[in-house]
């Protein structure tokens, strides 16, 4: 036995920021959005009926080992930011930038699971559709450093984290037909859950950036390597390895290159 494990491609998305909206210096506002969305599918087939996939998602009195199954899992993550930030000149090279505010954390996910032959018809196999929806307002500490080893090119590392207060939606619906006790509904199983939860999340990132000067605007060219998780986010109900009164409570994570221009002016 061994699980199949669909992985997420890399997906495109963007962060999008304003800062120094003319208050008093040496403090800057910033305000900052990021958004990204990603998917993962995935099937598999046991090849004869004498070799069964186990099923995760569905409830054991409506099938138990299915001929096929497949899964879609669909990520919305959006972040909004508002930030004050006061620079620190540390040396005639490195500069250091903490900031705190306020993050807003959108996070939605959209779940799908199939299972067909075996336990469950061929012709209306049992469906899964789920979402696990986290909405939640927290404070949020961004620590920036900065060191250049000349007057274009640099270093730069971040470290961020944030407390969150939000509410979870974890709807789950079940459909299809039931060979072992006959029943095709459109509801087999349906459950809906809404609670409120504190979490929080950590994010790092390291990169190189190049600097230019041209008149009164200066551009900043960066490329860096970022990872952020977000905790106790995945609360769907796992049925078959697991108590299905307590949902997985495991963490998301997201990891990859990001491409900046800054323009100041």
């Amino acid at each position: 036995m061994h699980w199949n494990r669909p992985s997420f491609e890399w997906a495109p998305g963007f962060r999008l920021g304003f800062s120094d909206l003319q208050i008093k210096k040496p403090w800057s506002l910033a305000l900052i959005w990021t958004h990204y969305n990603s998917e993962s599918k995935g099937h598999s087939s046991g090849g004869s009926e004498h070799r069964f996939l186990e099923q995760l998602w569905v409830p054991s009195p409506f099938g138990v080992d299915a001929l096929r199954a497949s899964g879609n899992w669909k990520l919305h993550y959006n972040t909004l930011d508002c930030l004050l930030l006061h620079p620190y000149k540390m040396s005639q090279h490195s500069l250091f930038t903490p900031g705190f505010g306020l993050r807003g954390l959108f996070i939605n996910q959209h779940f799908t699971a199939k299972y067909a032959g075996g336990d469950f018809s061929s012709q209306k196999p049992i469906r899964l559709k789920a979402e696990n929806d986290y909405n939640a307002l927290g404070i949020h500490l961004d620590l920036g450093l900065q060191f250049d080893w000349n007057k274009h090119w640099g270093l730069f590392a971040k470290g961020t984290g944030t407390l969150l207060y939000g509410q979870f939606d974890v709807p789950e619906k079940v459909s299809g037909e039931n060979v072992l006790i006959q029943v095709s509904s459109k509801h087999l199983f349906k459950e809906h859950r809404s609670f409120w939860e504190v979490t929080n999340d950590l994010g790092a990132a390291i990169g190189i950036h190049y600097k230019t000067v041209q008149k009164k605007c200066t551009v900043d060219l960066s490329f860096a390597y970022e990872i952020i998780k977000t905790f106790n986010q995945n609360q769907l109900r796992r049925y078959r390895d697991q108590n299905p009164e307590n949902p997985q409570n495991t963490d998301l994570g997201l990891e990859g290159i990001t491409l900046a221009l800054d323009i100041k002016w």
